[in-house]
C-alpha cells in the first residue's frame, strides 16, 4: 500500500506544482488544514496513527523515484 501512497502523493503535488507553482504548494503543505486534507485522497487516513510521518515519507519517496522531475524537494522525516 505504501508504494501506491508514494505514487499517488507524488502526482498530487505534481499537478499543484504545475497548475500553481511552487509557491502555491508551499503555501499549501504549511496550512494545517490543507496538510490534514491530503491525507484522505492519499489513502493515508486508514490508520491515524503515524499519518504525518506517513504524510511526510510517502510524497518525500514519491518525488525520488525515477522521472519526477520537480522543483521541490521534501527533507527530514525518517
Amino acid at each position: 500500500m505504501f508504494a501506491k501512497m508514494k505514487r499517488l502523493s507524488a502526482a498530487l503535488i505534481e499537478i499543484i506544482l504545475l497548475e500553481f507553482g511552487p509557491e502555491e504548494f508551499l503555501r499549501r503543505i504549511a496550512d494545517a488544514h490543507w496538510f490534514q486534507a491530503m491525507e484522505f485522497p492519499g489513502e493515508f487516513g486508514w490508520h491515524s496513527s503515524g499519518a504525518t510521518t506517513i504524510l511526510c515519507s510517502a510524497p518525500k519517496e514519491g518525488l525520488a523515484l525515477p522521472g519526477n522531475d520537480v522543483p521541490v524537494a521534501i527533507c527530514g522525516d525518517k
